[in-house]
């Protein structure tokens, strides 16, 4: 019976491996927030904990802790450390954690869990056909990516209305849609299938050519068919990067390598051991961004990785991070070397059978060219994914080989002491573990496991909440319909920021409704219920900038953004949008939008100063006039200073140039005014709808 529960578990992990291997390239879903890297992510973390909890029943049952010794394992045990200890020492703990809103890559979590799918399969995984099954499975998914791919670029889904179960079809109109990803994800999952699926017909073609039955025949046919909407997707999207190519799909932006270094170098003058934390890279651009990359167009831009991964290593996790990951990379490129050695010695190449070449040799090929595009690109999770798929197949097959480097090995209290004690030896016979280490091991993975999955699930019903609100806010829905949602995804999670943001700027809408609708005549129990959803909206920014995400620009611009909407009806509004926005130009020193901000908050107060003098200070002067326009004429004076500082960082930026015109329209000086306008014209494309406004300033001006 315990055999028999041991040989089920290995199965169903197994048929867990084939579903992730065959869902991943082409899995996404419409009704969440980002179609791509969260559900992916959720996927992947999901196959994670159903391994996890699959692997700590089977080591319960067996009374058997059994891994795979490879020369991987302490890399990637130092990769978790490393990921572990920049999360506690992370300048946004929260978000190293559950990643930035619709920036899900990089977590803790996320690596944790390509790392117990990783050592789960290989400890699992023992023949050259289970191996063989997962790469059709992923080859097999490729392809529909592909045709999908293919069906995008030649506009096949355009001007088609589907409904039903095939609603989901319609995204497929958008240019550049697919489910891989942006256009490095696919390009990585098409070169990728690519090196399987030529290894595979070059020894379909060989059998081919030793016995031609049709078997062999429709093989390699199969394959051939296979290649060509493959290569066709994977040229279609490296188009984009062609100069003087008008491609389907936008160009997948990304910060160059001089800016990259510039930002990591500053980040590890500030955090150089552990780095800023996983997840966090928004908050270091924001921070150490360069001034001179407001003089490109990329200046708007908040990344949230660098050009290239091991910048984005170096600046997260720091130089401890950056070094194991090194360690990583080493330990890969020694291996490799060692197994495509045997290429050049054909009396060494380990068969199965004649007909079988070495399955290893292209799977090995897909780490190190992987490893080598992150040298050029950030990973996502789709090409993190696909890392460490193809590392667990590698390491599968050098254990089927009886590589030496890759054994099974028990593991028990006497054999660690034997091991400490200097007794123990390197190989050796699997025995049975003695003692209790198997539960002190497999029950907190088990706890763990359960209930990172109960979490998962809170969180993706959270997502969907979250998601409709925003269907609803595009569909004009009521008011109240919105609040629901965005209070029920609250409730599933209360930790995401963006949540708590918009729910505190939907609260401030339905009290500004309902004074509308009240007009003069509000009664008590409406004014009280004003009163609660702006304590509300309050509260709910003030929860997600000083708890959650204390070092986010963003939180801080949107706490001061929904404050100047408060002014004249709470009292200091004005102070804690002023503030907000000070702080949020402490964070992002460099951004000039944040100054505009600021500066567009002085220039309102002072343009409606009268409203908020107190009346006991304009009842106590001799000359109201004159105080109204002292007061005044200071905040003008502010508001010029945070324009002026905004144009020294971006002297192209319209806005503030418009800005400053109708500053300088206010405060009667009209010449100034004028060459502020035409400058504002000037900057404009000739396309813009903001060329008719700024023309209109100006004529009244000239007038």
């Amino acid at each position: 019976m315990k055999d028999r529960l041991i040989l089920f578990i290995n199965k169903a992990i197994y048929v867990v491996m084939v579903v992730y291997f065959f869902l991943f390239p082409v899995y996404f879903l419409t009704n969440t927030s980002e179609f791509f890297s969260y559900n992916k992510i959720v996927l992947t973390v999901l196959t994670a904990v159903t391994l996890l909890i699959l692997w700590s029943l089977r080591t319960i049952i067996s009374r058997e802790l059994v891994f795979i010794r490879t020369p991987f394992n302490l890399a990637l045990i130092l990769i978790a450390g490393s990921y572990i200890l920049s999360t506690i020492f992370s300048v946004a703990p929260y978000t190293s954690i559950f990643g930035t809103f619709n920036s899900w890559h990089f977590t803790v979590v996320e690596m944790l869990s390509f790392i117990v799918i990783f050592t789960v399969a290989i400890n699992t995984i023992n023949t050259r056909s289970e191996v063989r099954g997962l790469l059709y499975a992923y080859i097999s998914s490729a392809f529909i990516v592909a045709i999908l791919a293919v069906m995008v670029y030649f506009n096949v889904f355009d001007g088609k209305e589907f409904s039903g179960v095939l609603s989901i079809l319609n995204v497929f109109s958008i240019d550049g849609f697919s489910p891989a990803g942006n256009a490095p994800s696919l390009i990585i999952v098409m070169l990728s299938a690519l090196f399987i699926i030529i290894y595979l017909l070059f020894v379909s073609l060989l059998k081919l050519k030793s016995k031609k039955t049709a078997i062999n025949t429709i093989k390699s046919l199969t394959l051939v068919l296979i290649i060509f909407p493959v290569c066709a997707a994977m040229f279609a999207w490296l188009i984009s990067y062609f100069p003087g190519v008008n491609a389907m799909n936008s160009i997948y932006q990304q910060l160059n390598f001089n800016n990259s270094w510039r930002i990591a170098v500053s980040s590890i003058r500030e955090y150089p051991l552990w780095g800023t934390g996983p997840s966090t890279y928004s908050t270091a651009y924001n921070a150490f961004r360069p001034a001179q990359i407001n003089q490109t167009p990329q200046w708007s831009i908040n990344f949230n990785q660098a050009g290239s991964e091991y910048m984005t290593v170096l600046t997260t996790l720091g130089v401890f991070g950056l070094g194991t990951f090194a360690y990583f990379v080493y330990k890969v490129i020694k291996e490799a070397a060692s197994t495509l050695r045997l290429a050049l010695k054909p009396q060494k190449i380990r068969k199965k059978n004649s007909d079988d070449l070495v399955l290893t040799h292209p799977i090995v090929f897909v780490v190190l060219s992987l490893l080598l595009v992150f040298l050029f690109t950030s990973s996502t999770v789709t090409t993190m994914s696909i890392l460490f798929m193809f590392l667990m197949l590698w390491v599968v097959l050098e254990k089927v080989d009886d590589n030496a480097n890759f054994q099974l090995m028990g593991v028990s209290l006497a054999n660690i002491k034997d091991r400490i004690l200097g007794k123990g030896k390197r190989t050796g016979e699997i025995s049975s573990t003695n003692g209790s280490l198997y539960l002190v091991v497999s029950l907190p993975a088990l706890i763990l496991a359960i209930f990172v999955g109960f979490y998962l699930v809170k969180d993706f019903r959270s997502n969907i909440q979250y998601s409709k609100s925003l269907v609803y806010i595009n569909n004009n829905a009521p008011v109240k319909q919105i609040y629901d949602a965005q209070r029920d995804a609250i409730n599933l999670n209360p930790r995401r920021t963006q949540y708590r943001i918009l729910y505190a700027s939907t609260n401030l809408r339905l009290a500004e409704l309902l004074a509308q609708q009240s007009g003069e005549n509000i009664d008590d129990s409406t004014q009280n219920d004003i009163a609660q959803l702006i304590n509300q909206a309050m509260r709910e920014v003030r929860v997600a900038t000083e708890l959650l995400e204390r070092t986010s620009a963003s939180a801080w611009q949107a706490r001061g953004n929904l404050f100047v909407r408060l002014i004249g009806g709470v009292q200091d509004a004005f102070g804690q949008s002023k503030q907000a926005y000070e702080y949020a130009i402490s964070l992002s020193p460099y951004n000039p939008v944040l100054r505009k901000s600021l500066g567009d908050l002085y220039q309102s107060y002072g343009t409606d100063i009268e409203k908020y003098i107190p009346q006991d200070q304009l009842d106590s002067t001799t000359d109201r006039d004159q105080l109204v326009k002292q007061l005044q004429q200071q905040y003008y004076v502010l508001s010029a200073q945070s324009y002026n500082s905004s144009l020294q960082l971006k002297p192209d930026y319209a806005d503030a140039h418009f800005s400053l015109a109708r500053l300088y329209v206010a405060d009667g000086m009209t010449e100034q005014a004028k060459l502020e306008l035409e400058t504002t014209l000037n900057l404009l494309p000739a396309d813009s709808t903001s060329r008719a406004d700024v023309q209109s300033l100006l004529d009244n001006l000239v007038q």
